[in-house]
C-alpha cells in the first residue's frame, strides 16, 4: 500500500481540490455570470484532472505489478 498509496491520495487530493474550484466558482462568481463562472472554472479542473491521469496509471502499474511481487520491502517501498 506503501509504494502506490501516496501517488493515489495526492491524486484524491488534487480531484477534491478541482471539485471545490468548480464549487466556487458556482458560489462566488463574482463579476461574471454562474454560467460563465462555471465554464472558467470548469476549464482549469479539467486541466487539473486530465493532468492527475498519468499518476494513476503510474500508480496502477505499481500496485499491479511491483505490489504483488517477491521484490524485497525496502525496494517496493522505495519505487513510489
Amino acid at each position: 500500500i506503501v509504494a502506490h498509496g501516496v501517488i493515489e491520495l495526492s491524486v484524491i487530493f488534487l480531484a477534491g481540490g478541482a471539485g471545490l474550484y468548480v464549487a466556487d466558482g458556482i458560489l462566488r462568481p463574482g463579476l461574471l455570470s454562474r454560467r460563465e463562472a462555471l465554464v472558467q472554472h470548469g476549464a482549469i479542473a479539467v486541466q487539473a484532472i486530465l493532468g492527475s491521469v498519468p499518476l494513476l496509471i503510474i500508480a496502477g502499474l505499481i500496485e499491479g505489478f511491483i505490489s504483488p511481487s517477491a521484490l524485497p520491502w525496502w525496494v517496493k517501498t522505495s519505487v513510489g
